[in-house]
């Protein structure tokens, strides 16, 4: 990241610190300034962990005295003695690298000090926003990093980088399950070992770009297979296909393709003569979503962004070279502050972002591709599609709701 950036209302996501919260039997321990605790506590008491995180303000003397560590080593020592989790994770943040602190020999001192409990110390650096290795990345590397991947293979898969698991109506439980292939995600782990019991799953299925780097440095144990977000048909296909092939089985997904394909149309027919707008907040490949709904035969106008990745260029072509008009916007341009509510007017929004900057109260309420995976999450789109044709939103109310963690 360079220069001035605009962060808009709507540009919050899961956040870091909750996805660590999602390891059980887990404690954090928040070693951060005043404002960025303040900022984290809030976010906590909305998204129910409030109770297991505790929080070391960092002051100036600490800094330029360069006791952080002693202090935190202190407080985590206080934390597992009374708490007594599996496993401490401490989110360490922008001001303790200016007090020169060495994450791996806090992790030492730590662990020596508590025998019998896992360490693990997260990065919250916003500075590395901009770096091959960002916070979100390097938080999947750690948390993989906690797991033994040197033994035994099972039959089963772990889905990898997505915030939450597919939902319960996914078809991937039950195509999966019947040939005796475990489903395993961070968010269905429910006790400590279960957590451990990733290690041994035969495939990665990566749901986020986020997790591909770490997915790919375990390559050499465990095979990977990308499964990154997308709204195609013959996307799922493939990825169900590859999965069930890595195992030697097979399934005829006649049945879900022509489902599908019926759930689109009737979408389309639904919403004909209505305009679409396609924001990040929704998905973190916006381009490809946009490409797949204009191909499937909706009407869309603009795409809103916060930067445009590799993966994402030939998608862009695509959609400028199809759609003559295309208007295409960067979130994070400090322009788009006095652009709120006035750009690219559409009837519907997919995405918080893109109806914060059209002003369209047609919203359809997806967040970062939760949930949504294969032929559910296509259907899942198309219903919400729908439905926000038809009702209203308050984008203030939706977004508290979501507690976004910005």
């Amino acid at each position: 990241m360079t220069g001035l950036h605009f962060c808009p209302a709507t540009s919050g996501g899961y956040g870091i610190v909750r996805t660590g919260a999602d390891i059980p039997e887990s404690q954090i321990l928040m070693a951060s300034s005043n404002a960025c605790g303040r900022h984290i506590s809030i976010s906590s008491f909305d998204a129910g962990y409030r109770d297991r995180i505790s929080f070391y303000v960092v002051d100036e003397s600490e800094i330029f005295l360069g006791t952080v560590e002693d202090g935190l080593a202190e407080a985590a020592s206080h934390i597992i003695g009374t708490r007594h989790p599996r496993i401490l994770l401490v989110y360490v943040c922008c001001s303790t690298y200016m007090a020169g602190l060495d994450n791996d020999r806090l992790r030492r001192r730590i662990k020596r000090a508590n025998a019998g409990t896992e360490v693990q110390i997260m990065d919250m650096n916003p500075i590395a926003a901009g770096t091959s290795n960002p916070p979100a990345v390097a938080t999947q590397r750690k948390i993989l990093d906690l797991l033994d991947f040197s033994g035994d293979r099972k039959d089963a898969v772990n889905l990898l980088g997505s915030d939450m698991p597919p939902m319960e109506g996914c078809e991937i439980y039950g195509l999966l399950g019947k040939e005796g292939i475990a489903v395993r995600h961070l968010g269905l782990c429910r006790t400590w070992e279960e957590f451990l019991g990733m290690g041994s799953s035969s495939l990665n299925v990566v749901l986020s770009a986020k997790a591909m780097a770490a997915a790919k440095e375990l390559e050499h144990r465990v095979r990977c297979h990308p499964a990154l977000p997308s709204y195609l048909v013959e996307k799922a296909v493939q990825d169900y296909n590859a999965i069930l092939g890595h195992f030697g089985k097979t399934a005829d997904l006649t049945e879900y393709i022509d489902r599908t394909r019926s759930r689109i149309q009737k979408a389309v027919d639904s919403v004909d003569g209505m305009t679409i707008t396609v924001g990040s907040t929704a998905t973190e490949r916006p381009f490809s979503l946009a490409r797949a709904l204009y191909d499937y035969g909706f009407d869309v106008r603009s795409v809103f962004h916060n930067g445009i990745p590799v993966s994402e260029r030939a998608n862009l072509e695509y959609l400028r070279s199809n759609i003559p008009g295309l208007m295409v916007f960067d979130c994070g341009e400090p322009s788009m502050s006095s652009r709120i509510g006035k750009c690219a007017r559409s009837d519907i929004a997919i995405g918080f972002n893109a109806a914060y900057f059209t002003g369209t109260e047609h919203m359809v309420d997806i967040v970062q591709d939760m949930g949504m995976f294969g032929f559910h999450g296509i259907d899942t789109l198309m219903a919400r599609i729908e439905e926000a044709s038809r009702r209203t939103s308050v984008l203030s109310e939706v977004v508290e709701r979501a507690n976004l963690v910005i």
